[in-house]
């Protein structure tokens, strides 16, 4: 089950950078049905493209809970920034610390 939702993945990937981004996003949904975090944050990031940040952050803490650390870095910077939420740098830095202590 598993290589299938990575090899979901992988062709959401193709799929984003030929910039058919409904295809991405219906592989990487399917693979965050199945619980895999990574396709989790990758619907983070796909949102972020397109500047729908309660959406991303809603993929990026998702991926988080499931010890992403790729997702808790960029829940830092969208504190950092103030994209989507009201800019924190004490959230931000509790975020960066948790990537950070999962090896970001």
């Amino acid at each position: 089950q598993n290589n299938y939702s990575y090899a979901l993945i992988a062709l959401g990937i193709i799929y984003q950078n030929n910039d058919l981004y409904e295809e991405a996003k219906n592989c990487y949904q399917i693979a965050a049905q199945k619980g895999i975090a990574d396709g989790m944050e990758l619907l983070g990031f796909l949102n972020l493209t397109k500047q729908n940040y309660n959406d991303a952050i809603l993929w990026f803490k998702k991926a988080a809970d499931k010890g992403n650390k790729e997702a808790m870095y960029q829940i830092g910077l969208l504190y950092q920034e103030g994209l989507g939420l009201n800019a924190d740098e004490e959230e931000a830095k509790k975020w960066f610390k948790k990537a950070a202590d999962k090896g970001h």
